[in-house]
């Protein structure tokens, strides 16, 4: 496909991705939020839960939440399945034309030659496919919730290292969030509106509201607002190299996805249990300690490594040579390889001059990320990029 179509089909889907999970997560967390405060009302109705007054926009709003006969049911019914749908749809399609397309450059890891682009393809919709039977049919076991939980985190333990050793670190960090948003949008798709339509049903031929029913939904509903903030952060996460290309980006991603599960049940839970905004701080701060754990010990041992030829000076010719094997066949104005094109942001070594100026980046992410060469297509070795980074040290000098 030509490079100048996937990049604007990426910008139509991203565009339309990140406006339907904005619409579908707010609609998650407000109802969410709703379901925890209501109040008892002063009519003293049997089939009224409770009722919420909100002020917003310079207006006062009431909310009540009933129990349904056929005789009360509106004209008019908003239901809420579309966002859901829509952001699943355009994630995929931004999977295909980001990270299946290009051979997978963004998805295959480098140090797995046997796992091909057919191969990897496959592995990463069985992950899809196959993590939701597998999450979908641990849910629906009668077990006692809290081993069902149990269970679940330890399978996503493991489907985090699995995928640090199948994919890229960019492609697992990927993988995991596109699999948390299967299961969401699972559970809309199989679980919420057929729970609400089998109501609605009922209802209509003059029977009573199934409460069974609405328990199997809600219960699918909290899930999902528990899996938002891990999924986001998964959205975000191409954007730093630092972290997915870390030897131990699963353990750092798991800190990462148990820290934003655990803010959001404190946001949940915040107008019934006071300390919940320092609880969230030290949340927080307890990831940012264990993540600065992890970096400065893998720090100290690259920099151990390092020290032995620190002082070896690096002639301009030494890494210029490098960086036209290994960085122009796509950072280029004429790349070799013009399929990425659309992914090198602008960025050209061309000449001289435009290598120096990018030097402290380049350095950054060929050395301490070796996230460059993307996915290492051009095989650059651990001695060059030792090069590459003395030569940054030393003043990137072009003579």
């Amino acid at each position: 496909m030509e490079t100048h179509v996937v990049e604007w089909l990426g910008l139509l889907a991203r565009w339309v991705h990140i406006i339907a999970a904005i619409m579908w997560i707010g609609n998650s967390m407000l109802y969410n939020w709703m379901e925890r405060n209501l109040r008892p009302g002063k009519e003293g109705d049997p089939n009224k839960f409770g009722e919420l007054w909100m002020l917003h926009g310079g207006g006062f709003f009431k909310l009540e939440k009933f129990r349904a006969h056929a005789d009360t049911l509106p004209k008019q019914l908003f239901w809420f399945k579309w966002q859901s749908y829509t952001t699943w749809l355009s994630g995929f399609a931004l999977l295909i034309l980001v990270y299946f397309q290009s051979s997978g450059a963004f998805l295959l890891n480098p140090l797995r030659p046997e796992i091909t682009y057919p191969i990897g393809v496959s592995i990463a919709l069985g992950f899809l496919v196959f993590g939701w039977l597998i999450y979908d049919s641990l849910w629906r076991l009668p077990l006692n919730q809290g081993v069902k939980l149990t269970a679940s985190l330890i399978l996503l333990i493991a489907a985090a290292w699995g995928a640090s050793e199948l994919f890229s670190g960019r492609g697992a960090y990927l993988m995991l969030g596109a699999m948390l948003a299967t299961f969401m949008s699972g559970n809309v798709f199989f679980h919420i509106i057929p729970s609400q339509k089998k109501m609605m049903a009922t209802l209509e031929h003059g029977g009573e509201q199934d409460m069974s029913l609405s328990k199997r939904a809600k219960q699918r509903s909290i899930q999902n607002n528990y899996i938002t903030f891990p999924v986001i952060l998964t959205m975000l996460s191409n954007h730093y190299g630092m972290l997915y290309s870390h030897p131990f980006n699963w353990v750092i991603l798991l800190v990462l996805m148990f820290m934003s599960a655990l803010i959001r049940h404190f946001m949940n839970i915040r107008f019934q249990w006071k300390p919940w905004f320092a609880a969230s701080a030290a949340t927080m701060a307890a990831a940012a300690v264990i993540i600065f754990g992890i970096f400065h010990f893998t720090n100290q041992k690259a920099a151990a490594g390092e020290t032995a030829g620190l002082g070896e000076p690096v002639e301009f010719v030494q890494a210029w040579a490098i960086v036209q094997s290994r960085c122009l066949p796509c950072h280029s104005t004429t790349p070799s390889r013009p399929e990425f094109s659309a992914l090198i942001q602008g960025v050209h070594f061309d000449k001289p001059e435009e290598l120096k100026a990018y030097a402290d980046r380049v350095k950054v992410r060929v050395v301490t990320q070796e996230s460059m060469p993307l996915a290492n297509i051009t095989a650059m070795t651990p001695e060059e990029r030792a090069i590459i980074g003395r030569w940054v040290d030393q003043g990137a000098k072009l003579n």
